[in-house]
């Protein structure tokens, strides 16, 4: 099976570099055993820092997140069973 490099690249190109950022720094992540967790979280913080975005953005979402019953019904769900 071969693959074709031409759509490779195209697709690669299609996601931008931000996404790529993304990618190859949980991938360095992970090969050198940080736990995944960390990881995804490593990446978001290097694309938001490359992307010129606000800490602030983040602070205001993760309030939003927690105000939210949906969101925090599942956690408290795990913790009432622990």
């Amino acid at each position: 099976m071969s693959i074709n490099l031409q759509v490779f690249r195209e697709s690669l190109v299609f996601m931008g570099e931000g996404m790529l950022g993304i990618f190859a720094v949980m991938l360095v992540t992970l090969l050198i055993g940080v736990p995944v967790g960390f990881s995804i979280g490593m990446s978001c913080l290097a694309f938001i820092m490359t992307s010129g975005g606000s800490f602030s953005i983040i602070a205001q979402r993760m309030c939003e997140g927690v105000s939210s019953f949906t969101m925090m019904a599942l956690p408290m769900f795990m913790l009432s069973g622990a």
